[in-house]
């Protein structure tokens, strides 16, 4: 339900006429006009130009005169909430983005379609109330009138006859915007009977009450989803014949349209993906095996991909069509009953995905498609053939794409094509970023048996997939062609001040985006509080948050040699001395602690294959000994001093995959491996997806399985590959057990992000001594700035860290720093750093 304010921002309860249409998209220049709302007979009016455009990531800056009357700014302020209430816009108060919207007393009632550029007023008079606030925000979001359709002629008449002179321009219709949903009479959008009226008679004739400026309509609504409202398309695993939930992003719709396959092969018996109770966000989901050949419906665990989207057109990121979602209810009389869709758009080259999105027949069942039209398609449930075919009403789930590869407004990539195969397995070459979702269904019915697709390889820009009969059949059958639609999310790319008070204890940091997958998060000190070295050190990283501490070093923390014993590996056992308290112990000496055995056991797998021959610390006793810094097991932690003050730190989270900026370009890429350390003189190599020109890469430790204080350390980075190593201090011995490291590759320059912000990324060459770097002034002004950066050379042996001072929009100080036990020197290093301004989060 529509949830409207009148003019004193009450919220009461109305019923709007229903999912209608909404002309959008740009249009040509014409003079600008203005209509005063005092009478209540005129409301409104139009003021272009140039072509419109969306806002991006449907983020919208503004800003409030200082001279706009109160009574103004509270009707503002009420039609903000309005609309962020109901729609998936955010209005964000003006600081230093180039394009915003401001709301400035006038004569009249007004404002430009879609964003200009620079700034954009509004103009109210006195007499804008709430509802027409609403309304002229929908025009600067990109939303026609009503009665600027082209098909306006069928549903209203309006009598030029009867308009002022001068404002006839106000009732044109648009041929060259788009025209979504059906006709809305009830759209705030749209003109009342009156409006611009020059002799007291009607301007529009309509058979609906028009003009009502109470709130947005259902129309409304939906046209500012499909222009704004994100899909929301991901992976879940461990799907098996048991029901298992999956929630979809916030700013779709509460009962999208929602496709779902399975991605995996890990069982071979038929099967497809059912769901039930699809609605407020959330489905279950299951994989449904048929029973041909025995009654066991028992499955491996798989991988689900699925892909939700809100009913109605769907439009590229220039608000252009490129195919239609809707849901139907039907049953099924027998197998030779076939369903048509008429669709409401005519497309030339089609390709239909269709799903069964409810669960009142329990017979294993899917859907098939053929005679796939322009502008028509033909559908029937199909049970297995050893079922009777025919089967209650179910909800049926569909999405019409035209062919090729389409960007939408939220940044989803979709590839959309088909492919001819047979029960043997066919690879097709995706054009979306590695690791896509991929959903296919059968465009044709060559062969009368029951079928499905079914996938396995999907990654790296490719899949296979293949046709499967019924287990009780021979496995044989014949050539189909299937369509398929894979689905990237390239654009979520979050950075920010995690927190401005983190020490050595453990905070959490919850991203703001929602990864279905585990994110590669780098980190950085912002701030110079604490001198002692440290870092940002990570542990329990999932897809919605990871908990960070500054980690210090206390290479400073004892005399050299004291307390330095000899070590014999073999002689090291685990003891546990409390519930969450275990041990790697050499009699009396605590070599690790753990709060779990699993944990501590492959420490000490570490420590027997590799023994320690490194120093423990400069200037070990006896060079030919191994040995460890040894702690009292009464002192739990011996005297090593690893408080921090509060330091700010920065992070950037991607998903695993490519990452691309605003323009569809691809910016970089990211992942997530798992390396152990056998000794200083070991490196990793990674080799990338992509080749770059001047790439720049960050690395994180993103789990503590070792309790060693350690960081990442790279070299060698090419145009294709780099090396890294987990770096453990100085007076350690280097070696480490497995953890888990992220890492993000980018390429070196300036970039506009999908939501809007700017990405600076660069290289600077410093040593222990601190080196200032400015920043591009695009980036902006103010305090909040992101900065994240990595040592990119080896030119030093001695592990390094990177330090920052006077972070700033405007750029920032930046040293190298060496353990505290060491002399302080370092050679001079290129250090690699990513800067955007944003907000700070608390």
């Amino acid at each position: 339900m529509v949830r409207p304010a009148d003019e004193n921002g009450r919220d009461h309860r109305w019923n709007g006429g229903g999912r209608g249409g909404i002309v959008l998209g740009p249009a040509e220049e014409f003079t600008d006009v203005e209509a005063d709302d005092t009478s209540g007979d005129v409301v409104d009016s139009i003021a272009l130009s140039r072509d419109s455009a969306l806002w991006p990531d449907g983020v919208v800056p503004y800003e409030i005169a200082s001279d706009l009357p109160n009574t103004n700014t509270n009707r503002v302020h009420d039609a903000i909430d309005h609309w962020e209430a109901n729609t998936p816009i955010e209005f964000v108060q003006h600081t230093n983005q180039n394009d915003f919207i401001e709301f400035v007393p006038a004569n009249g009632c007004s404002s430009f379609v879609g964003r200009r550029g620079g700034r954009q007023p509004i103009n109210l008079a006195g007499g804008c109330g709430t509802g027409s606030t609403i309304h002229e925000i929908a025009h600067a979001v990109g939303i026609w009138h009503e009665q600027s359709r082209s098909d306006r002629d069928v549903f209203i008449d309006v009598k030029f006859d009867n308009i002022e002179e001068g404002k006839a321009g106000n009732f044109r219709k648009h041929e060259g915007a788009n025209d979504i949903g059906r006709y809305d009479h009830g759209s705030i959008m749209h003109y009342p009977p009156y409006g611009f009226s020059k002799n007291r008679d009607k301007t529009i004739e309509a058979p609906e009450p028009i003009g009502q400026r109470r709130g947005l309509s259902e129309g409304d609504l939906d046209a500012a989803f499909r222009l704004y409202g994100p899909s929301d398309a991901g992976t879940v695993g461990g799907v098996t014949d048991d029901r298992q939930g999956i929630s979809f992003d916030s700013d779709v719709s509460p009962d999208p349209v929602v496709l779902a396959g399975v991605q995996t092969f890990n069982g071979d018996d038929p099967v497809g993906v059912r769901m039930r109770d699809l609605g407020d966000g959330n489905a279950e989901v299951f994989v449904e095996e048929e029973e041909s050949a025995n009654s066991e419906t028992s499955h491996a665990e798989e991988r689900v991909g699925f892909f939700a989207t809100d009913e109605g057109t769907i439009v590229d990121e220039n608000a252009s069509p490129v195919g239609e979602a809707g849901v139907v209810a039907t049953g099924q009389a027998g197998a030779s009953e076939w369903h048509t869709v008429r669709l409401d758009g005519t497309y030339s080259d089609p390709v239909v995905s269709i799903r069964l999105l409810s669960y009142n027949g329990n017979d294993p069942s899917h859907l098939r498609v053929r005679n796939v039209g322009s502008n028509s398609f033909k559908f029937r449930i199909e049970e297995w053939g050893y079922l009777n075919q025919a089967h209650t009403d179910e909800d049926v789930g569909y999405v019409v794409l035209e062919e090729g590869t389409h960007r939408l407004r939220d940044g989803t990539e979709l590839d959309v094509g088909t492919i001819d195969t047979d029960h043997d397995w066919t690879t097709v070459r995706s054009g979306v970023a590695s690791e896509p979702v991929v959903l296919s269904q059968c465009q044709t019915v060559n062969g009368g048996d029951a079928v499905v697709t079914r996938h396995r390889n999907v990654g790296g820009r490719e899949f296979d997939v293949r046709l499967q009969e019924e287990e009780a059949e021979n496995g044989q059958h014949r050539t189909e062609t299937v369509g398929y639609l894979a689905i990237s999310r390239p654009d979520t790319f979050e950075f920010g001040v995690a927190l401005d008070d983190v020490t050595d204890e453990w905070s959490r940091l919850d991203y703001e985006a929602d990864f279905h997958e585990l994110p590669a998060t780098v980190a950085s000190i912002q701030t110079f509080d604490g001198t002692d070295p440290a870092s940002v050190r990570m542990k329990n990283p999932t897809s919605s948050g990871v908990e960070i501490q500054i980690e210090e070093e206390i290479s400073g923390a004892r005399p050299a040699n004291e307390d330095c014993i000899p070590l014999d590996p073999q002689n090291v056992g685990v003891e546990r001395f409390g519930n969450d308290d275990w041990r790697v112990v050499d009699g009396n000496s605590i070599l690790l602690a753990f709060d779990n055995s699993q944990n501590a056991e492959k420490a000490l797998e570490t420590i027997r294959s590799y023994g320690f021959t490194q120093q423990c610390f400069v200037g070990r006793p006896d060079p030919g000994m191994s040995y460890w810094l040894a702690e009292s097991p009464s002192s739990n932690g011996g005297d090593r001093e690893t408080v921090h003050v509060d330091e700010q730190v920065a992070y950037v989270a991607t998903p695993e995959g490519l990452v691309y900026y605003a323009s569809g370009k691809q910016l970089g890429e990211a992942g997530v491996v798992t390396r152990n350390q056998a000794s200083g003189s070991q490196w990793h190599a990674i080799t990338l997806d992509e080749t770059y020109s001047d790439p720049v890469v960050f690395a994180q430790l993103m789990s503590k399985n070792g309790r060693n204080p350690a960081h990442t350390r790279v070299r060698n980075v090419g145009s294709n590959s780099f090396e890294f190593q987990i770096e453990e201090w100085d007076y350690l011995n280097q070696a480490h057990m497995d953890e888990d490291i992220g890492y993000v590759v980018l390429e070196s320059g300036l970039y506009p992000l999908p939501n809007g912000r700017l990405l600076e990324v660069g290289t600077t060459r410093t040593n222990h001594s601190w080196t200032s770097v400015s920043l591009n002034s695009q980036l902006g002004t103010g305090e909040d700035a992101v900065i994240v950066s990595r040592c990119q050379t080896h030119n030093g042996g001695n592990a390094v860290v990177t330090r920052y001072r006077n972070v700033s929009a405007g750029g920032f100080d930046v040293r190298l720093q060496e353990e505290e036990g060491s002399n302080g020197l370092h050679r001079t290093e290129t250090i690699g750093y990513l800067a955007a301004v944003r907000d700070a989060r608390t």
